[in-house]
């Protein structure tokens, strides 16, 4: 049986789109561009029936983004995702976003407990954890719906303000990077991950 992650074919056009995306989206005051080793397609029955179900009830407004996550296998030499319910990208991959453990690894959330992309890859970097000298993040699609927008955060969120389906933290004042926030798990549905080879493994946010 065909398991949740599959290595996408480095000369397809899935494989060129999502490089490129995620090297557009690198700032250039965050280092040098990495070098992507792999890139793998997500699939899960269960997650696209969740999130298709959520997309429909916020008018069909969807959004790409990423998200920063750590890898706790190695994953460019076994090629499918791992067992290890520590490795949250393959986790993430397998189930989907788990809310009860959005707080577990970032002690500050400026928007209250939600799950957390942004548009570019290089702030999404920070929240990454490696393994095997490589690093993963997935690049999602976000039943983004009505956007609350704000530069101010409240760590008190635990939903969008009344009428909003999300937060969408702007650049300026408090943020350097632009940011969304939601709130439900079915509200994003994991397409790829992308493995790259940057700053070795250690943690960087907390």
């Amino acid at each position: 049986m065909q398991g949740p992650l599959v290595p996408v074919a480095a000369h397809s056009e899935d494989y060129t789109r999502v490089k490129g995306w995620f090297q557009m989206k690198w700032c250039p005051g965050k280092g040098s561009t990495p070098s992507v080793q792999a890139i793998f397609k997500v699939t899960s029955c269960k997650i696209d029936q969740n999130f298709q179900l959520r997309l429909a009830q916020v008018s069909k407004r969807s959004g790409w983004y990423f998200h920063g996550t750590s890898v706790r296998c190695n994953l460019l030499h076994t090629r499918h995702a791992c067992q290890d319910t520590q490795c949250a990208v393959c986790n993430i991959s397998r189930s989907g976003f788990d809310m009860s453990r959005v707080q577990t690894n970032i002690e500050f959330q400026r928007f209250g407990a939600g799950i957390y992309l942004a548009p570019n890859s290089s702030k999404c970097h920070d929240y990454t954890q490696g393994q095997h000298g490589v690093r993963a993040m997935l690049f999602c699609q976000v039943a983004e719906g009505q956007k609350y927008p704000t530069t101010r955060g409240d760590e008190t969120l635990s939903k969008p303000p009344h009428g909003f389906d999300s937060v969408y933290g702007k650049k300026g004042f408090e943020l350097n990077y632009d940011e969304i926030v939601v709130y439900r798990s079915d509200s994003v549905r994991p397409e790829y991950v992308v493995v790259y080879d940057k700053d070795g493994d250690q943690k960087i946010a907390t």
